[in-house]
Protein backbone atom coordinates (compact mmCIF):
# COMPACT_ATOMS: atom_id res chain seq x y z
CA UNK A 1 0.00 0.00 0.00
CA UNK A 2 1.79 3.15 -0.95
CA UNK A 3 -1.29 5.32 0.45
CA UNK A 4 0.01 7.34 4.14
CA UNK A 5 -1.50 9.71 6.50
CA UNK A 6 -0.06 11.43 9.46
CA UNK A 7 -1.00 9.59 12.77
CA UNK A 8 -2.34 13.23 13.70
CA UNK A 9 -4.77 13.24 11.18
CA UNK A 10 -6.64 10.94 12.58
CA UNK A 11 -6.82 12.18 16.13
CA UNK A 12 -6.86 15.61 17.89
CA UNK A 13 -2.88 15.24 19.46
CA UNK A 14 -3.09 17.56 23.15
CA UNK A 15 -6.20 18.82 22.48
CA UNK A 16 -7.50 21.65 25.02
CA UNK A 17 -10.17 19.68 27.18
CA UNK A 18 -12.50 21.93 29.61
CA UNK A 19 -12.72 20.31 32.98
CA UNK A 20 -16.46 20.95 35.05
CA UNK A 21 -16.34 23.69 37.01
CA UNK A 22 -16.57 22.00 40.33
CA UNK A 23 -17.53 18.35 41.34
CA UNK A 24 -15.05 15.37 41.07
CA UNK A 25 -13.39 13.67 38.42
CA UNK A 26 -10.67 10.68 38.10
CA UNK A 27 -7.43 11.02 38.36
CA UNK A 28 -4.90 9.04 36.63
CA UNK A 29 -1.15 9.06 36.82
CA UNK A 30 1.77 6.92 35.28
CA UNK A 31 0.93 4.29 37.90
CA UNK A 32 -2.46 3.68 36.75
CA UNK A 33 -1.72 2.63 33.15
CA UNK A 34 -0.13 -0.47 32.39
CA UNK A 35 2.49 -2.04 29.80
CA UNK A 36 -0.08 -3.25 27.97
CA UNK A 37 -1.98 -0.18 27.12
CA UNK A 38 -4.33 -0.92 30.05
CA UNK A 39 -5.84 2.30 33.00
CA UNK A 40 -5.59 -0.15 35.70
CA UNK A 41 -6.77 2.35 38.74
CA UNK A 42 -7.89 5.76 38.46
CA UNK A 43 -8.73 8.28 41.54
CA UNK A 44 -10.99 10.52 42.10
CA UNK A 45 -9.72 14.41 42.85
CA UNK A 46 -11.39 17.26 43.51
CA UNK A 47 -11.14 19.28 40.16
CA UNK A 48 -10.15 22.31 41.80
CA UNK A 49 -6.49 19.99 41.93
CA UNK A 50 -6.41 20.34 38.69
CA UNK A 51 -3.84 23.02 37.94
CA UNK A 52 -0.59 21.98 35.81
CA UNK A 53 -1.98 18.77 35.22
CA UNK A 54 -2.93 16.62 31.78
CA UNK A 55 -6.55 17.00 31.05
CA UNK A 56 -8.48 15.00 28.85
CA UNK A 57 -11.79 13.42 28.83
CA UNK A 58 -13.82 10.16 28.18
CA UNK A 59 -12.46 8.01 25.37
CA UNK A 60 -9.17 10.21 24.83
CA UNK A 61 -5.82 7.97 24.14
CA UNK A 62 -3.21 8.12 26.94
CA UNK A 63 0.51 8.25 25.90
CA UNK A 64 3.30 7.93 28.04
CA UNK A 65 5.74 9.96 26.55
CA UNK A 66 8.63 9.84 29.04
CA UNK A 67 12.01 7.45 29.13
CA UNK A 68 11.42 4.44 30.09
CA UNK A 69 7.72 4.40 30.34
CA UNK A 70 7.30 4.97 26.78
CA UNK A 71 9.46 2.53 25.50
CA UNK A 72 7.83 -0.33 27.79
CA UNK A 73 4.40 0.64 26.07
CA UNK A 74 3.09 2.64 28.49
CA UNK A 75 -0.68 4.31 27.82
CA UNK A 76 -4.46 3.20 28.11
CA UNK A 77 -7.70 4.32 26.59
CA UNK A 78 -9.32 7.02 29.45
CA UNK A 79 -12.37 4.35 30.06
CA UNK A 80 -14.54 4.99 33.11
CA UNK A 81 -13.72 8.21 33.84
CA UNK A 82 -15.86 9.91 36.60
CA UNK A 83 -18.34 12.18 35.35
CA UNK A 84 -16.47 11.44 31.89
CA UNK A 85 -13.53 13.93 32.72
CA UNK A 86 -9.86 13.24 33.89
CA UNK A 87 -6.63 14.64 35.03
CA UNK A 88 -3.27 13.29 35.57
CA UNK A 89 0.58 12.84 34.95
CA UNK A 90 2.36 15.15 32.66
CA UNK A 91 4.04 12.80 31.14
CA UNK A 92 1.19 11.74 29.09
CA UNK A 93 0.50 13.13 25.50
CA UNK A 94 -3.06 12.75 24.98
CA UNK A 95 -4.77 12.13 21.40
CA UNK A 96 -8.74 12.53 20.82
CA UNK A 97 -9.62 10.25 17.69
CA UNK A 98 -11.24 12.25 15.28
CA UNK A 99 -14.57 9.73 14.91
CA UNK A 100 -14.96 7.22 17.72
CA UNK A 101 -15.33 3.99 15.84
CA UNK A 102 -11.46 4.72 14.48
CA UNK A 103 -10.38 5.00 18.57
CA UNK A 104 -9.61 1.16 18.78
CA UNK A 105 -7.29 1.52 15.80
CA UNK A 106 -5.27 4.49 16.71
CA UNK A 107 -5.06 2.63 20.21
CA UNK A 108 -3.52 -0.57 18.55
CA UNK A 109 -1.40 1.69 16.46
CA UNK A 110 -0.27 3.55 19.63
CA UNK A 111 0.68 0.41 21.61
CA UNK A 112 2.52 -1.14 18.14
CA UNK A 113 6.62 -1.80 18.64
CA UNK A 114 6.95 0.02 15.07
CA UNK A 115 5.34 2.99 16.35
CA UNK A 116 7.49 2.78 19.87
CA UNK A 117 10.81 2.11 18.26
CA UNK A 118 10.38 5.12 15.77
CA UNK A 119 9.24 7.64 19.27
CA UNK A 120 12.08 6.07 20.70
CA UNK A 121 14.59 7.41 17.82
CA UNK A 122 12.83 10.70 17.96
CA UNK A 123 13.35 11.28 21.61
CA UNK A 124 14.88 14.83 22.77
CA UNK A 125 16.09 15.73 26.16
CA UNK A 126 19.07 14.15 28.37
CA UNK A 127 19.50 11.00 29.89
CA UNK A 128 17.15 9.83 32.26
CA UNK A 129 14.45 12.56 30.74
CA UNK A 130 13.93 12.02 27.57
CA UNK A 131 10.73 12.46 25.93
CA UNK A 132 8.66 11.87 22.81
CA UNK A 133 8.03 15.51 21.55
CA UNK A 134 4.10 16.11 20.45
CA UNK A 135 5.47 16.90 16.65
CA UNK A 136 6.12 12.91 16.15
CA UNK A 137 2.76 12.27 15.55
CA UNK A 138 2.35 14.79 13.08
CA UNK A 139 5.47 12.88 11.21
CA UNK A 140 4.87 10.03 11.84
CA UNK A 141 2.52 8.64 8.94
CA UNK A 142 0.57 5.11 8.41
CA UNK A 143 -0.96 3.50 5.76
CA UNK A 144 -4.56 4.76 4.55
CA UNK A 145 -7.30 2.55 5.46
CA UNK A 146 -11.26 3.48 5.01
CA UNK A 147 -13.16 3.27 7.90
CA UNK A 148 -14.89 0.33 7.86
CA UNK A 149 -11.14 -1.66 7.73
CA UNK A 150 -10.28 0.76 10.81
CA UNK A 151 -13.14 -0.76 13.18
CA UNK A 152 -12.98 -4.17 11.61
CA UNK A 153 -8.68 -4.46 12.00
CA UNK A 154 -9.08 -3.04 15.54
CA UNK A 155 -12.09 -5.64 16.63
CA UNK A 156 -9.50 -8.36 15.47
CA UNK A 157 -6.66 -7.03 17.18
CA UNK A 158 -8.81 -5.81 20.33
CA UNK A 159 -10.39 -9.75 20.39
CA UNK A 160 -6.70 -11.12 20.71
CA UNK A 161 -6.22 -8.68 23.43
CA UNK A 162 -9.10 -9.84 25.36
CA UNK A 163 -7.99 -13.57 24.64
CA UNK A 164 -4.24 -12.18 26.26
CA UNK A 165 -5.65 -10.41 29.16
CA UNK A 166 -8.01 -13.51 30.18
CA UNK A 167 -4.56 -15.93 29.88
CA UNK A 168 -3.25 -13.55 31.78
CA UNK A 169 -5.45 -13.28 34.50
CA UNK A 170 -5.70 -17.79 34.81
CA UNK A 171 -1.81 -17.37 35.12
CA UNK A 172 -2.08 -15.16 38.18
CA UNK A 173 -4.46 -16.99 39.70
CA UNK A 174 -2.76 -19.93 39.25
CA UNK A 175 0.49 -18.66 40.62
CA UNK A 176 -2.00 -17.49 43.53
CA UNK A 177 -2.87 -20.62 43.95
CA UNK A 178 0.67 -22.17 44.08
CA UNK A 179 1.75 -19.78 46.72
CA UNK A 180 -1.08 -20.99 49.02
CA UNK A 181 -0.24 -24.53 48.42
CA UNK A 182 3.36 -23.78 49.66
CA UNK A 183 2.63 -22.31 52.38
CA UNK A 184 0.17 -24.93 53.17
CA UNK A 185 2.32 -27.88 52.61
CA UNK A 186 5.57 -26.33 53.18
CA UNK A 187 5.78 -23.25 55.68
CA UNK A 188 2.64 -24.60 57.50
CA UNK A 189 1.68 -27.99 56.44
CA UNK A 190 -1.86 -28.39 57.35
CA UNK A 191 -2.19 -30.11 54.00
CA UNK A 192 0.94 -32.31 53.99
CA UNK A 193 -0.48 -34.95 55.71
CA UNK A 194 0.42 -35.85 59.62
CA UNK A 195 3.89 -37.14 58.81
CA UNK A 196 7.37 -36.77 60.83
CA UNK A 197 9.43 -33.68 60.37
CA UNK A 198 12.85 -32.88 61.03
CA UNK A 199 13.36 -29.82 62.61
CA UNK A 200 16.51 -27.80 63.08
CA UNK A 201 18.91 -24.98 61.74
CA UNK A 202 19.03 -25.04 58.01
CA UNK A 203 23.02 -25.92 58.33
CA UNK A 204 22.34 -29.04 59.17
CA UNK A 205 20.29 -30.50 56.45
CA UNK A 206 22.18 -28.65 53.58
CA UNK A 207 25.76 -28.04 52.52
CA UNK A 208 27.22 -24.20 50.90
CA UNK A 209 29.11 -23.26 47.86
CA UNK A 210 30.66 -20.00 47.10
CA UNK A 211 31.13 -18.98 43.67
CA UNK A 212 33.17 -16.49 41.62
CA UNK A 213 34.27 -14.86 38.60
CA UNK A 214 37.35 -15.61 36.68
CA UNK A 215 39.25 -12.65 34.56
CA UNK A 216 37.13 -11.46 31.78
CA UNK A 217 41.10 -10.52 30.45
CA UNK A 218 42.24 -14.78 29.40
CA UNK A 219 40.64 -15.32 26.33
CA UNK A 220 40.45 -19.12 27.32
CA UNK A 221 38.40 -19.02 30.55
CA UNK A 222 35.31 -18.48 28.12
CA UNK A 223 33.12 -20.00 25.62
CA UNK A 224 33.68 -23.39 27.22
CA UNK A 225 30.83 -26.10 27.91
CA UNK A 226 30.12 -25.69 31.17
CA UNK A 227 27.53 -22.90 31.94
CA UNK A 228 28.39 -20.25 34.13
CA UNK A 229 25.46 -18.85 36.08
CA UNK A 230 24.75 -15.37 37.10
CA UNK A 231 21.66 -13.84 39.00
CA UNK A 232 20.88 -12.16 35.15
CA UNK A 233 20.37 -16.39 34.35
CA UNK A 234 17.86 -16.93 37.40
CA UNK A 235 13.84 -15.94 35.34
CA UNK A 236 12.34 -18.96 36.42
CA UNK A 237 12.74 -22.29 38.94
CA UNK A 238 14.59 -24.35 36.13
CA UNK A 239 17.52 -22.88 34.17
CA UNK A 240 18.44 -24.38 30.98
CA UNK A 241 20.51 -22.18 29.60
CA UNK A 242 23.14 -19.23 30.70
CA UNK A 243 24.82 -16.27 29.04
CA UNK A 244 28.46 -17.50 29.37
CA UNK A 245 30.26 -20.42 29.76
CA UNK A 246 33.41 -21.60 30.68
CA UNK A 247 35.92 -23.49 30.14
CA UNK A 248 37.66 -25.76 33.15
CA UNK A 249 40.50 -23.39 33.23
CA UNK A 250 38.14 -20.69 33.75
CA UNK A 251 36.13 -22.91 36.26
CA UNK A 252 39.49 -23.52 37.97
CA UNK A 253 40.87 -19.77 37.62
CA UNK A 254 37.99 -18.56 39.84
CA UNK A 255 34.76 -19.83 39.89
CA UNK A 256 33.32 -23.11 41.47
CA UNK A 257 31.51 -25.88 39.53
CA UNK A 258 28.39 -27.27 41.90
CA UNK A 259 27.54 -30.87 41.48
CA UNK A 260 23.83 -31.98 40.11
CA UNK A 261 21.19 -31.19 42.23
CA UNK A 262 22.31 -28.00 43.58
CA UNK A 263 19.97 -25.30 44.43
CA UNK A 264 20.87 -22.17 43.05
CA UNK A 265 20.14 -19.06 45.33
CA UNK A 266 21.23 -14.99 44.74
CA UNK A 267 22.67 -13.65 48.01
CA UNK A 268 24.31 -10.49 47.20
CA UNK A 269 23.06 -7.38 44.69
CA UNK A 270 20.42 -5.16 44.19
CA UNK A 271 17.79 -7.56 42.66
CA UNK A 272 17.37 -8.44 46.25
CA UNK A 273 15.53 -5.56 47.07
CA UNK A 274 12.46 -6.98 45.48
CA UNK A 275 12.46 -10.53 44.73
CA UNK A 276 14.50 -13.80 46.29
CA UNK A 277 16.00 -15.96 42.90
CA UNK A 278 16.03 -19.39 43.39
CA UNK A 279 16.87 -21.91 40.35
CA UNK A 280 18.57 -25.33 39.68
CA UNK A 281 20.17 -26.38 36.54
CA UNK A 282 19.77 -29.90 35.28
CA UNK A 283 23.71 -30.39 35.18
CA UNK A 284 26.43 -29.27 36.90
CA UNK A 285 27.29 -25.42 36.75
CA UNK A 286 29.89 -22.80 37.67
CA UNK A 287 28.19 -19.23 39.05
CA UNK A 288 29.82 -16.26 40.38
CA UNK A 289 29.97 -14.67 43.56
CA UNK A 290 26.97 -13.08 44.24
CA UNK A 291 25.00 -17.24 44.58
CA UNK A 292 25.58 -19.64 46.54
CA UNK A 293 25.29 -23.29 45.98
CA UNK A 294 23.10 -25.39 48.49
CA UNK A 295 23.26 -28.71 48.26
CA UNK A 296 20.67 -30.85 50.38
CA UNK A 297 21.92 -33.58 52.37
CA UNK A 298 21.16 -36.84 52.63
CA UNK A 299 16.95 -37.28 53.32
CA UNK A 300 16.42 -34.06 51.44
CA UNK A 301 15.66 -34.25 47.89
CA UNK A 302 16.86 -31.69 45.43
CA UNK A 303 13.53 -30.42 43.99
CA UNK A 304 11.86 -30.37 47.65
CA UNK A 305 14.39 -28.12 48.22
CA UNK A 306 13.93 -25.94 45.32
CA UNK A 307 10.57 -25.59 46.91
CA UNK A 308 11.25 -25.29 50.04
CA UNK A 309 13.00 -21.97 49.42
CA UNK A 310 10.64 -20.25 47.26
CA UNK A 311 7.74 -20.94 50.17
CA UNK A 312 10.24 -19.06 52.56
CA UNK A 313 11.36 -16.26 50.41
CA UNK A 314 9.52 -13.07 52.20
CA UNK A 315 11.19 -14.75 55.05
CA UNK A 316 14.47 -14.82 53.25
CA UNK A 317 13.89 -11.25 52.33
CA UNK A 318 14.18 -9.97 55.84
CA UNK A 319 17.43 -11.44 56.03
CA UNK A 320 18.73 -8.74 53.42
CA UNK A 321 21.06 -5.85 54.97
CA UNK A 322 23.16 -4.01 52.93
CA UNK A 323 27.24 -4.44 52.82
CA UNK A 324 29.47 -1.06 53.52
CA UNK A 325 29.37 0.33 49.75
CA UNK A 326 25.52 0.07 49.87
CA UNK A 327 24.55 -3.84 48.11
CA UNK A 328 22.35 -5.69 49.14
CA UNK A 329 23.00 -8.99 50.42
CA UNK A 330 22.09 -12.15 52.99
CA UNK A 331 24.79 -13.16 54.92
CA UNK A 332 25.93 -16.97 55.11
CA UNK A 333 25.76 -16.91 59.08
CA UNK A 334 22.37 -16.16 59.09
CA UNK A 335 21.20 -18.85 56.33
CA UNK A 336 22.96 -21.48 58.29
CA UNK A 337 20.81 -20.53 61.40
CA UNK A 338 17.53 -20.05 59.66
CA UNK A 339 15.04 -22.68 61.41
CA UNK A 340 13.90 -25.24 58.96
CA UNK A 341 11.94 -28.46 59.05
CA UNK A 342 11.78 -31.08 56.29
CA UNK A 343 9.30 -34.65 56.60
CA UNK A 344 10.03 -37.83 55.01
CA UNK A 345 11.17 -38.46 51.65
CA UNK A 346 8.14 -39.88 50.87
CA UNK A 347 5.99 -37.22 51.91
CA UNK A 348 8.67 -34.75 50.08
CA UNK A 349 7.47 -36.58 46.77
CA UNK A 350 4.33 -35.96 47.56
CA UNK A 351 4.47 -32.93 47.89
CA UNK A 352 6.65 -31.87 44.74
CA UNK A 353 4.24 -34.07 42.70
CA UNK A 354 1.10 -31.42 44.18
CA UNK A 355 3.94 -28.67 42.80
CA UNK A 356 4.85 -29.96 39.73
CA UNK A 357 1.14 -30.41 38.83
CA UNK A 358 0.73 -26.97 39.45
CA UNK A 359 3.44 -25.78 37.78
CA UNK A 360 2.85 -27.67 34.59
CA UNK A 361 -0.81 -25.60 34.52
CA UNK A 362 1.20 -22.40 34.87
CA UNK A 363 3.45 -23.61 31.78
CA UNK A 364 0.77 -24.69 29.79
CA UNK A 365 -0.90 -21.52 30.15
CA UNK A 366 2.20 -19.34 29.88
CA UNK A 367 2.58 -21.72 26.60
CA UNK A 368 -0.95 -20.14 25.33
CA UNK A 369 -0.01 -16.83 26.16
CA UNK A 370 3.40 -16.75 24.19
CA UNK A 371 1.13 -18.02 21.63
CA UNK A 372 -1.55 -15.77 21.73
CA UNK A 373 1.22 -12.83 21.95
CA UNK A 374 3.10 -14.13 18.81
CA UNK A 375 -0.07 -14.25 16.91
CA UNK A 376 -1.30 -10.48 17.81
CA UNK A 377 2.09 -9.64 16.64
CA UNK A 378 2.19 -11.12 13.40
CA UNK A 379 -1.89 -9.95 12.97
CA UNK A 380 -0.50 -6.20 13.89
CA UNK A 381 2.48 -6.30 10.98
CA UNK A 382 0.02 -7.21 8.19
CA UNK A 383 -3.37 -5.82 9.33
CA UNK A 384 -2.18 -2.04 10.98
CA UNK A 385 0.32 -1.92 7.73
CA UNK A 386 -2.41 -2.96 5.23
CA UNK A 387 -0.13 -5.06 3.90
CA UNK A 388 -3.27 -7.66 4.42
CA UNK A 389 -6.12 -6.62 3.51
CA UNK A 390 -9.58 -7.22 5.17
CA UNK A 391 -12.26 -7.09 2.56
CA UNK A 392 -14.65 -4.24 3.11
CA UNK A 393 -17.84 -6.06 2.36
CA UNK A 394 -17.07 -8.05 5.84
CA UNK A 395 -15.37 -4.93 7.38
CA UNK A 396 -19.08 -3.20 6.90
Amino acid sequence: MSDLQSLSSLADVNPSTALPLTGIVSFVGMEDVSENFELTNTKDRNVEDSAGYTRFREGDLLFAKITPCMENGKGAIARGLTNGYGFGSTEFHVLRAHQDNARGFLSQWLRSPYLRRAAEAHMTGSAGQRRVPADFFVRYEIPVLPLPEQRRVAEILDTLDNQIRATDRIIAKLKLTKQGLLTDLIVCPRLAGTGTWRSGDLGEFVSWYSGGTPSKEVANFWAGSIPWLTPKDMKSLVVGRTFDSLTPSGVAAGSRLAPEGAVYIVVRGMILAHTFPVARMTVPAAFNQDIKAVVPRAGILPRFLLFWFVAHSDSMLRLVGESTHGTKKIDLPDLKVFPASFPGTAQQERIIEILDEQELRIGLESAMLAKLRLQKAGLMSDLLTGRIRVPVEVAS
